[in-house]
């Protein structure tokens, strides 16, 4: 594979609180629940025109490429409320976090994995870290940095409300 720079909307989900919930299921039925939620994924990144690069356990790394951001924004949305309204995790109906953030990034790949994508950038850093840390407040949220919402058409904003978090203090 070939390397090279670009500029789009890197995505990465992960569902929550996965680690507590599954911690009494076994490995097999922790299995069945990802391979359901790796085939929600992939079926709406890859009709959207995106690219699915990895899972890590029960998280998903991809991007779409700039001419492809409303499709990829609504395509994220409509995976996120199929997850959510098809998928349990034992007993519970499964939560998501969608995190996207618009900006520059390098797609490279590795040995042995010559044919396998992946990211760097700062973009993707800060796709990963948004909503990170344990707040509850972004547990199962959609969450769109600033230059990700200036990214998309009018239309594909409406879904989206401005959050601002409170005022802090930092010495």
């Amino acid at each position: 594979m070939e390397s090279y720079h670009t500029q789009g909307l890197v995505f990465f989900t992960d569902l929550c609180r996965f680690g507590r919930i599954t911690r009494s299921m076994a490995a097999e039925e922790q299995a069945a629940v990802l391979a359901e939620v790796g085939a929600i994924t992939h079926r709406h990144v890859a009709s959207a025109g995106g690219t699915l690069i990895k899972y890590i356990s029960d998280s998903a790394l991809g991007f779409f490429p700039e001419e492809a951001v409303d499709r990829g924004v609504e395509a994220l949305l409509a995976l996120k409320a199929e997850v959510e309204s098809t998928v349990s995790i034992g007993q519970e109906p499964a939560r998501i976090r969608v995190a996207a953030h618009f900006g520059p990034m390098y797609v490279t790949s590795y040995p042995p994995f010559d044919d396998q994508p992946d990211l760097l950038g700062e973009a993707v850093n800060i796709a990963v870290t948004l909503g990170e840390g344990g707040q509850t407040k972004h547990d199962g949220r959609f969450i769109l940095s600033a230059p990700a919402f200036r990214s998309l058409a009018k239309e594909t904003r409406r879904h989206f409300h401005k959050f601002t978090e409170p005022i802090v203090y930092l010495a």
